[in-house]
């Protein structure tokens, strides 16, 4: 499961362009390692996959990518006895380049990877001195320091990519601006500015867009028919698991303030209806939900990873980003003063 949320996340890093190089994986399993398989996950979506047998230790891949970019490899080892599926064993994450990548894993199932530019900067950014209550996490400052020291590396860039959701619009604008005049014309360069000038537009303190969108029976539901409260613009999907996680917490929100003007709007990005009912259902949700099956409102508002949310004020005035739990029932209990 671990590995196809990486691929999921992975996808969201990129978009797709014709394959630009050529890669040589090389591997070698130390003796005592179960594995009689190895697998490798890359490309757009996470869509292409390749498996190749571990013969007297040594496994090889040979390919093409659209560029570097985070990778994942999976040792895998037989079925037990009884089970239908194959053990899941040690996993390397590492940046494919251009040319020969030599992967090692040792006795204990840990990697030591030899690679290009893209690895090289990955490495380093890896080992980094982290503060403890931070530590795995990639910080803002973390973030900036990597792109300003690595301007023309796709490490900095993906990073900067899959975490600017969490990051105010007009800092991510700043961090990008540092980055080489060839990833920013890169497609994926290109794309992403798309992307931020969306966000830049619905950033803090700018007028939210009207939209209509069914309800669960069908009847067409405005975010104009919210104004004159504060409504909290929720994008999510049932099959996003981390937006599902917040639910519990976000009911408990909701019942603390739904009778001092503070409503919920959820946008779903369910293609189907079954699905987004069954979770409605499961979750028990009684706010106010609409389903955004052709994506639509969510690509107008920039939405390109979920969870995400707006708080708008009663003139829908955007005075909130994804502010969830504490940070959530803070700022409400001081609007709604």
């Amino acid at each position: 499961m671990k590995r196809i949320i990486f691929l999921m996340v992975a996808s969201l890093m990129t978009t797709s362009v014709v394959a630009q190089i050529s890669f040589n994986i090389k591997g070698k399993v130390a003796p005592g390692i179960s594995a009689t398989r190895v697998a490798l996950g890359y490309g757009e979506d996470g869509s292409e996959h390749d498996t190749v047998s571990i013969v007297n230790g040594l496994f090889e891949f040979k390919g093409k990518a659209r560029r570097s970019a985070l990778v994942v490899l999976d040792l895998i080892s037989p079925q037990a006895a009884g089970s239908s599926e194959n053990e899941e064993g040690p996993v390397a994450f590492f940046y494919l380049d251009q040319g020969v990548t030599s992967v090692e894993f040792d006795k204990d199932g840990k990697s030591k990877i030899t690679g290009g530019k893209e690895q090289k900067i990955y490495a380093e950014y890896s080992s980094r001195k982290q503060d403890p209550k931070n530590f795995g996490m990639d910080t803002e400052e973390d973030i900036a320091k990597l792109i300003k020291k690595y301007p023309d590396s796709y490490v900095g860039f993906d990073k900067l990519s899959y975490h600017s959701v969490r990051m105010k619009p007009k800092n991510v604008q700043q961090v990008f601006g540092s980055l080489s005049k060839r990833i920013k014309n890169t497609v994926d360069g290109i794309e992403f500015r798309k992307t931020l000038d969306i966000a830049l537009r619905f950033d803090i303190g700018k007028p939210s867009v009207d939209f209509s969108l069914p309800d669960t029976s069908g009847k067409a539901i405005s975010l104009a028919s919210f104004k004159g409260t504060y409504v909290l613009l929720d994008f999510w999907a049932s099959w996003c698991g981390p937006c599902r996680a917040t639910h519990p917490e976000l009911k408990k929100t909701y019942s603390k303030f739904k009778d001092k003007n503070f409503r919920i709007l959820a946008v779903s990005l369910d293609r189907q209806k079954s699905p987004w009912l069954k979770a409605i259902e499961e979750d028990q949700l009684t706010w106010a939900l609409v389903l955004d099956a052709s994506g639509d409102v969510a690509r107008n508002y920039g939405i390109k990873q979920i969870p995400q949310s707006l708080l708008l004020d009663p003139d829908g005035k955007i005075v909130g980003r994804n502010l969830k739990g504490e940070a959530l029932d803070a700022a409400l209990s001081k609007l709604l003063k």
